[in-house]
């Protein structure tokens, strides 16, 4: 190699380094140089010049794309030497690959079915994009303004924690929640507490960018290398123009959860509703036909709860609900189901039940949480459970069969004496029937006067 002074400046070498070196020293790898070399000389030998796109290598590790010209010193004799000039392509390559990203990840982006989805596709573009090794993506939290790890790859666990609680006043935290973008070289990053903390992490170079909605800054990226000195000039802007139009893809989704969150969970005590309850009543269902087991069905009720209510007022009642969701939830097995079924009425789905005696444990361990007082407002307030169980398939084979006979279970139970625990049996509805036939019968015999008095 003979050099100018530019491609010195270009490739970080000295021409003292370079010069009399062989070319392969300017490629990124052994692989490329023979591609080139193969492919330049066809060239040549076609048309007299060669022009080709490769990469480069610089001293310091930092990959440039090149355009590469070259041409024989003469054309009849090669062996005195081939000259090429080398041009820097590497900011037109990287908003070529940042348009293209752009454009793929708003398609991917779209058809993200969740949250952790879209932040994954986010993370991974942006790592893509800019030629960095690590990366991650932390959601502002809209009241405290702290940030809140919600994916990373590439960093190790200790420093993505460490960085999330970090003092909200330091540096790096305040820039990116007033919208600014921090990159720091290797020089930077080894005076800078927050990064230096971690010697097993040995970042080389670090970046903060915000991700905004509205002028608003709802996330924000981290991203980093353990090879590269520093960020590179083009990831700024590809970085910047990612966290721009990805905010309103993560709102969207966050929407969606909520609304979702909000069709399917109680919103006092943040147990799954009726509507929920159903479908995993319904998932149970089905594993239970494959599987050939039960299913336990058990409902709750709080017996003296509308006196509390009225006497002590709603706010009291809501915090028993909540505290009696808790003592229950105690109870159950790690793969069960509690739901708020309706006002002081609990729903327990027992998937996977071998024994029918499983379901009257849980219901005794339920009975004897409710041993204890509950405290509002400095006085003790004692509430009793009564339990109702149905079980799959033998009291029914759908979901609503299986609430309806629970629940009849329920009543009979609270027929009896305080904190009974009643299994449904078939006689139960065949007495409700009777009875309904019955007033039936005898409303209508009073309307046509088909009713006797007589005297003993």
């Amino acid at each position: 190699l003979w050099v100018n002074t530019r491609l010195c400046e270009l490739m970080g070498y000295s021409r003292e380094e370079l010069t009399g070196q062989n070319a392969r020293i300017l490629y990124s790898n052994e692989e490329e140089f023979i591609r080139v070399g193969k492919e330049k000389y066809d060239q040549i030998r076609l048309l007299g010049t060669g022009t080709i796109e490769t990469v480069f290598r610089r001293k310091d590790g930092r990959l440039l794309d090149i355009l590469l010209n070259s041409s024989p010193l003469d054309q009849d004799d090669w062996s005195k030497g081939v000259t090429f000039t080398a041009l820097d392509i590497t900011d037109r390559k990287k908003a070529e690959r940042a348009l293209y990203i752009e454009r793929d990840l708003g398609l991917g982006l779209s058809a993200a079915g969740s949250l952790q989805e879209v932040l994954h596709r986010c993370c991974q573009s942006s790592m893509e994009a800019t030629g960095l090794d690590c990366g991650g993506i932390y959601l502002v939290d809209e009241k405290s303004r702290e940030l809140r790890l919600a994916f990373h790859t590439g960093f190790c666990d200790a420093f993505v924690y460490k960085v999330a609680k970090y003092d909200p006043m330091d540096k790096l935290i305040e820039s990116v929640l007033t919208g600014r973008s921090l990159f720091l070289g290797a020089k930077e990053v080894s005076n800078e507490p927050l990064l230096s903390v971690n010697s097993a992490e040995q970042l080389k170079s670090f970046a903060m960018v915000p991700i905004t909605f509205q002028g608003k800054v709802i996330a924000c990226f981290i991203l980093g290398s353990h090879t590269l000195e520093m960020i590179p000039p083009f990831a700024s802007q590809i970085l910047e123009t990612i966290g721009s139009f990805i905010g309103e893809a993560i709102m969207v989704k966050q929407f969606e959860h909520r609304l979702n969150h909000q069709a399917n969970y109680d919103p006092l005590t943040e147990l799954p509703n009726r509507v929920l309850a159903f479908d995993r009543l319904s998932q149970a269902i089905r594993f239970a036909e494959w599987g050939r087991h039960q299913v336990g069905v058990l409902f709750v009720d709080l017996d003296r709860f509308k006196l509390v209510n009225n006497t002590l007022g709603h706010l009291f009642g809501d915090f028993l609900l909540v505290e009696a969701s808790r003592r229950i939830f105690s109870c159950i097995r790690g793969n069960d189901t509690l739901a708020r079924f309706s006002g002081d009425e609990f729903l327990i789905i027992m998937p996977e039940v071998v024994d029918p005696n499983e379901t009257d444990r849980v219901a005794q361990k339920i009975r004897q949480a409710f041993s204890e007082p509950f405290l509002l407002e400095g006085v003790e307030v004692f509430v009793t459970p009564t339990v109702g169980i149905a079980l799959y398939p033998s009291d029914g084979t759908e979901p609503d069969a299986l609430f309806k006979n629970a629940n009849t279970a329920l009543r009979k139970a609270k027929s009896e004496p305080r904190d009974g625990v009643q299994f449904f049996s078939q006689e139960f509805n065949k007495r409700a029937s009777d009875r309904m036939v019955m007033e039936a019968q005898l409303r209508h015999a009073l309307a046509k006067g088909e009713f006797s008095l007589h005297y003993q």
